[in-house]
Order: structure tokens, then C-alpha cells, then sequence
């Protein structure tokens, strides 16, 4: 997938995005280069989804936005249903790291879309 991304930004000359393959409880960021973590039907996967949470945040400037989209529970298409993480539990993860939720969009049929900002 980060190919297929590397082979769209640079057909369409994007100089201001790096794909970043993490692990899945450590972002791999450059401390204090992100303005906007972009994680998309990836939080599902990661056995270690808090620490991966807590160091991102770490790794992130101020004013830098997280956004999380993956699948929601009612959708027929995705992962097994016993392998989503509700939007409720994602959120929840969220806030034990300090996260606050800024946005949440609706335009996604089968995913919920979430942006999010360190708290104060």
C-alpha cells in the first residue's frame, strides 16, 4: 500500500507527504516533523494499540492532528466484526493518551473518520 501511495504522490508531484511504515505499537515518527498522522483502516491490526497511541502523541508537535479512519460496526464489508475496534473504544483508547476529539465526519459508508488534537 505505501508503494501504490509513493507511485500517486509522486504522479501528481506531492512533495509534502512521507509514508511511514510503523510498527504496530511505535509510529516510527520523527519527533516533532508531523503536522498530520494519518492512520486509515490500520488501528484494527495493531496488538499494541495504546502504545502506539501514547508514542505517537509523543512524537508529535502541538498544534499536529491525528486522523483515524476504520471500519465501523454496522458495515457488511471490512474485517470479521470481532476484529473492528468501535469507534466508542477507539475514542476511549484516544483520551487515556490525550486525545480530544475535534471533528467526526459522516461521509464514509463504511468507516468512521475521526480527527483529533492533543488536549489541553
Amino acid at each position: 500500500m505505501l508503494d501504490v501511495l509513493r507511485r500517486r504522490l509522486g504522479r501528481i508531484r506531492v512533495r509534502n507527504v512521507t509514508p511511514v511504515l510503523s510498527r504496530d505499537d511505535d509510529p516510527l515518527l520523527p519527533r516533532g516533523r508531523c503536522d498530520v498522522a494519518l492512520l486509515i483502516n490500520a488501528y484494527h491490526h495493531m496488538r499494541g494499540r495504546t502504545a502506539f497511541l501514547r508514542r505517537l502523541v509523543a512524537s508529535l508537535p502541538r498544534s499536529a492532528r491525528v486522523v483515524n479512519i476504520d471500519w465501523n460496526e454496522e458495515t457488511e464489508f471490512g474485517p470479521p466484526p470481532r476484529r473492528r475496534v468501535p469507534r466508542a473504544r477507539f475514542l476511549r483508547d484516544a483520551r487515556r493518551v490525550g486525545l480530544r476529539l475535534v471533528t467526526a465526519r459522516s461521509f464514509l459508508p463504511h468507516q468512521y473518520f475521526l480527527v483529533l488534537r492533543r488536549g489541553r
